[in-house]
């Protein structure tokens, strides 16, 4: 996964998505119950801040690993 630019965000908020997902509709396949719209008004803006959160942190983390690798190449 590359995160050049604004990769980290697209990939963020893929997460997010995919999270919000599973989190909203998942339980409410498994016991039967209605999704509500409170589910999302909670559900997006915390995944979403918690996919962004989560591309960013993969991106400095990935970062550091390249540079990491590199200097045992390198040297």
């Amino acid at each position: 996964m590359k995160f050049e630019k604004n990769g980290w965000i697209v990939a963020g908020l893929a997460w997010g998505v995919v999270m919000f997902i599973f989190t909203t509709f998942g339980p409410s396949l498994l016991t039967g119950s209605e999704v509500t719209w409170i589910d999302f008004a909670i559900g997006i803006p915390i995944w979403t801040i918690s996919g962004l959160g989560w591309g960013y942190f993969m991106k400095r983390y990935l970062i550091k690993q390249a540079q990491k690798n590199q200097k045992t190449e390198a040297g």
